[in-house]
């Protein structure tokens, strides 16, 4: 403004020039703002609109808009996020720690990093919009100024002054700071609970916001970051005509929108023929014209862009009865055995929509008289499809009631999918799989549904929300293009005849018949996800997601597309066990099931690191159905053929793996779910099962191995490298469980077992040229030596060798030509016919998933995360995101080999990421985390009330709900060398300062269990 001396009007400045000439497009972008969050309580669109035309006028009169208003708009649609309202906010301590701004309008999502709580405050309570204001350490609109300031020991936080150029970027100079203040209006600003948005006569209420935006006062000088930062000095000159124009506008346009809702309202769609329901994370469309739900898509990242989302529902090309997707099915009885009509047959005259919600909180809208069939219809049924604005899933309830009476067979919704691999859980019973079966069913009546998903060309998932689901029928087929690749039917009404059996066509002829009338009615309600990745996303937690994707996705497709696909549980002559393979139809090892050679150990740890209690109980029974059939000898099942138990591997060797796999097995599954109950149950079981391993030693300390640890088509036998190696592993846990259970005594030996087994290691199988551990050593003294890869990794990962011996060990081993073709290769001299049971020389040339453990867990204990990233890790990653499943082996070449669907390099991944990645050890005395190759991440175990939570940064590490109960000793490891850093524990609020190490690890002693939490911050 212009600067009064001695009487006399000074002239004004150059500066001050150049910002009067674009006086107007300051007032249209003040009004903009005004009006944009004026109506963003009631008519959120229009509030975008507004918004995206204030960054048009900026943008064509190259106009610069402070940090903090930028940041206070979405980037992508240009709503204004309110915390609560528009937006979500959330501290996360990952990488560096900053404030995630997540749009509910569109989903995008932008971080802005803080270290300062005055900052963090601001951020959060900004008025006018409640964005992000401020950038760290200052005050948002001088941000490269403090940068300068902070590298040169110039600090100047705090006395920051706002000024507003027009000058392109690059060119702008604040040298008369403040100056120039424009003339304002009053706007307060303050966080609450139910607030008011009022400008004159107007009145919306709101959440979590209160501005008071009252009407332009000249000569008025307030401190406020968007005014401070857009109005220009004001001329004496009216204002009437523009605000006119500008309420007018405002006005017309809210009356076209409030219009235009009313039948195109947020995320839901009606037209003659097509109901759409939609937000960011799932879209699905009811076709009227042929009833039925047709598309069904997903977005698990929720960016509401579904044109690369697939339709997970079958739309055939062929089908009489036009059948696609979600559909009403009943079969009646007709002279040559029955037929079936369907609703997608064709609407009724009085086929109706009603719309019962339609809000910025989700949609529900109901659509009546929906019958089996047009023209002579039986039954009548109302579909309620309801989707809040935030939520993952859809739920759909279908009501169904007889138009007339008379005799059906049955009464189905049916599901026809796409993708290729079904599977459905039953409580009481456990798991179905099947892919590629020729047109095959199998029906079930009693066991209760858990839930039925199928993935493969991306994912959906049936979750009962109502009444418990108990007769069903699962489908599978080979043919795209037909009815369905998959399929699955909830029996509303019906007796199957035929119940547990697979089917290649379905009985329903020889079902009895069953009376209905009009007084009758029954309801199906299901919440139905989608994905368009495979797996399942319900499992999927919004902060994992956000903060490491590519780890989620990895694990939930190892598990949920394989691991859990393994299970043959539900039949009865093979409950509790797992087939090496997925059903397609048939498994490759044929009726050979429950491996402890390792592949069962890995399918438990697989099932118990998902955290889900479903797939706990399958791990556990899993557990038990060997224990039960363990000998007077304490040794285990090598596997079973059918239902029954074996002790000799498939190439008639004796292996000590079974026994040495169990028992791992039997302590992951109490650390994992501590389970002491359970424990107290069967430990005489694990401590007999571990009596047949140390009555197999010498007394040079060493184990006399009657066959191989887990290759058991290599002959290896007395004194081995692989079985005495993995022994110092298994008794020093057992050593800690027998400290758990208060027998120091029994601890001891343990620990002696394994110390002096490792001394043995050392001194007797070392190579004469003392870079490797030979393959055995026999009783007469002779030796054999294949340069075991298998073995020499296992010693590394359990610290047998020194330091200096490991890596030379660790040298010799990267230097064969095929070691990581993928992880990693079996050996370096090759196991010939002779040197192999029968001759078998399968796996002499390949690499295997239980040898990259091995060797991911050699890498943790040198800590080589370049090496456990790059060949390890990431290339198995790149083979499931590419095919979903993946095979038995891979050859030198990098080429999968052997059986396809199989089990063990999806679970190897699953351990990987849980044990190296992460370094997670959830241990029945202790509890480590100190991660190889990650510096931040947000790691959920299950998606219940309280599940297994580890956030974990340099900076802040928060522990809820970890498994047992009482006191463990805690390791926490990579954080910041001798800083201190603040222990609170919670409920019990104890509180405690310790000091980091010189390598950055914390120790301490704290409470676990459900609804505890421990939480580290320097």
């Amino acid at each position: 403004m212009m600067e009064e001396n001695n009487g006399t009007a000074a002239e004004p400045s150059k500066k001050a020039l150049k910002v009067y000439c674009n006086e107007d497009s300051f007032k249209r972008m003040n009004y903009l703002h005004q009006a944009s969050l004026l109506l963003l309580p009631a008519v959120p669109q229009l509030s975008a609109i507004y918004s995206r035309t204030l960054r048009t006028v900026a943008q064509k009169q190259v106009l610069r808009l402070s940090p903090s208003l930028k940041r206070s708009l979405c980037r992508i649609c240009s709503t204004p996020l309110v915390a609560g309202v528009t937006a979500r906010a959330k501290v996360c301590p990952w990488r560096r720690t900053h404030v995630a701004w997540r749009c509910r309008t569109c989903g995008a999502l932008r971080r802005y990093h803080t270290v300062s709580p005055r900052a963090l405050a601001a951020m959060l309570l900004a008025p006018g919009g409640g964005g992000p204001a401020v950038a760290p350490g200052g005050c948002g609109d001088c941000t490269r100024g403090s940068r300068r300031r902070r590298r040169r020991g110039k600090s100047k936080q705090g006395k920051c002054k706002i000024s507003v150029s027009n000058k392109s970027k690059g060119k702008n100079k604040n040298k008369n700071k403040n100056q120039n203040l424009l003339q304002q209006s009053g706007v307060q600003g303050s966080s609450g609970g139910n607030s008011t948005v009022t400008t004159n006569d107007v009145n919306v209420t709101g959440t979590n916001m209160e501005v008071d935006v009252a009407p332009i006062k000249q000569g008025t000088v307030t401190r406020h970051w968007f005014y401070e930062n857009l109005f220009s000095p004001t001329r004496d000159f009216s204002e009437s005509f523009f605000k006119l124009m500008m309420a007018s506008f405002a006005v017309v346009l809210a009356v076209v929108f409030v219009i235009l809702t009313a039948t195109v309202a947020g995320d839901l769609v009606i037209t003659s023929d097509r109901v759409t329901l939609s937000n960011n994370f799932f879209h699905s469309e009811f076709d009227l014209a042929n009833p039925c739900i047709d598309v069904i898509k997903g977005s698990v990242l929720g960016t509401g862009d579904f044109s690369q989302s697939p339709n997970v529902l079958s739309t055939p090309k062929r089908d009489s009865l036009n059948r696609k997707g979600i559909v009403l099915e009943m079969n009646y009885k007709t002279l040559l055995g029955y037929d079936t009509t369907a609703s997608s047959l064709g609407a009724s005259s009085s086929l109706s929509v009603e719309v019962l919600r339609n809000d910025t909180s989700g949609s529900t809208v109901v659509v009546h008289n929906v019958v089996d069939d047009p023209g002579n219809p039986t039954l009548t049924s109302d579909w309620t499809l309801s989707l809040e604005s935030t939520s993952r899933y859809m739920d759909l309830s279908v009501v169904v009631q007889p138009v007339t009476s008379t005799s059906i067979l049955s009464s189905q919704l049916a599901f026809y999918l796409v993708p290729k691999s079904i599977y459905t859980l039953f409580d009481d019973r456990g798991v179905i799989q099947m892919m590629d079966s020729p047109g095959r069913s199998i029906s079930t009546n009693g066991p209760v549904l858990n839930r039925m998903y199928a993935l493969g060309g991306g994912s959906v998932e049936i979750w009962p929300s109502g009444a418990a689901i108990s007769k069903t029928t699962t489908f599978s087929s080979t043919v795209a293009d037909q009815l369905m690749r998959t399929g699955f039917h909830i029996i509303s009404i019906g007796e199957y005849p035929d119940c547990d059996n697979w089917d290649l066509s379905q009985k329903w002829q020889d079902a009895p018949e069953l009376s209905i009338d009009t007084t009758m009615s029954w309801t199906v309600a299901v919440q139905i996800y989608a994905s368009e990745y495979d797996f399942p996303s319900s499992m999927a937690p919004e902060e994992d997601l956000e903060c490491c994707f590519d780890d989620v996705r990895a694990r939930l497709t190892s598990i949920y597309g394989t691991a859990v696909g393994a299970l043959v549980s539900y039949y009865n002559e093979t409950a509790g066990e797992m087939s090496p393979t997925l059903a397609t139809p048939s498994h490759s090892y044929s009726d050979l099931y429950n491996f402890y050679d390792p592949d069962t150990w890995f399918c438990v740890t697989s099932l118990l690191y998902s955290g889900d209690p479903f797939l706990h109980n399958e791990a556990r029974k899993l557990v038990e159905l060997s224990g039960d059939y363990i000998l007077e000898t304490g040794q285990i099942p090598h596997h079973f053929i059918v239902n029954e138990p074996t002790y000799i591997a498939i190439s008639g060797a004796t292996q000590t793996g079974p026994n040495c796999f169990w028992t791992l097995a039997a302590l992951e599954y109490v650390k994992i779910t501590g389970d002491y109950e359970w424990l107290s149950e069967n430990i005489e079981t694990i401590r007999k099962a571990v009596s047949f391993l140390t009555n197999l030693i010498s007394p040079n300390d060493l184990v006399l191995a009657p066959g191989p640890l887990w290759i058991d088509v290599f002959i290896r036998n007395n004194y081995t490298s692989d079985t005495n190696s993995l022994l110092v592993y298994l008794f020093r846990e057992m050593a800690e469980l027998e400290i758990f259970l208060n027998n120091p005594s029994a601890a001891d030996q343990l620990r002696d077992y394994a110390s002096n087994m490792a001394s043995a290691i050392n001194s007797l199988l070392l190579s004469p040229d003392g870079d490797h551990y030979i393959t055995q050593l026999n009783p007469d003294g002779t030796t054999r030596d294949f340069v075991d890869y298998d073995s020499n990794l296992l010693a590394v990962a359990f610290n047998i060798p020194s330091s200096d011996l490991a890596t030379k060990i660790l040298k010799r081993v990267d230097a064969g030509p095929c070691t990581h073709a993928r992880a990693t290769y079996v050996s370096e001299v090759y196991y010939d016919a002779a040197n192999c049971y029968n001759g078998n020389t399968g796996d002499s040339a390949v690499t295997m998933g239980r040898i990259g453990w091995a060797d991911a867990h050699a890498r943790y204990a040198v800590q080589d995360a370049t090496t456990f990233e790059s060949l390890l890790l990431q290339p198995l990653v790149n083979d499931l995101f590419d095919s979903t499943w993946l095979y038995e082996r891979y050859t030198c070449e990098a080429k999968p080999t052997h059986n396809p669907y199989y089990h063990e390099y999806p679970e190897t991944l699953v351990q990987l990421i849980h044990e190296v990645a992460y370094g997670i050890d959830l241990g029945i005395n202790n509890i480590t985390v100190n991660p190889l190759s990650r510096t931040s991440y947000y790691y959920t175990m299950g998606t219940g009330s309280l599940p297994v939570t580890i956030s974990y940064s340099t900076d802040l590490v928060v522990l809820s709900n970890l498994p047992g109960d009482g006191k463990k000793y805690f390791t926490i490891g990579h954080l910041h060398p001798m800083v201190y850093y603040k222990l609170v524990q919670s409920p019990s609020g104890i509180t405690q300062r310790i000091e980091a190490d010189v390598e950055g690890v914390v120790k301490f002693v704290a409470y676990v269990g459900p609804g505890t939490t421990n939480t580290l911050s320097c």
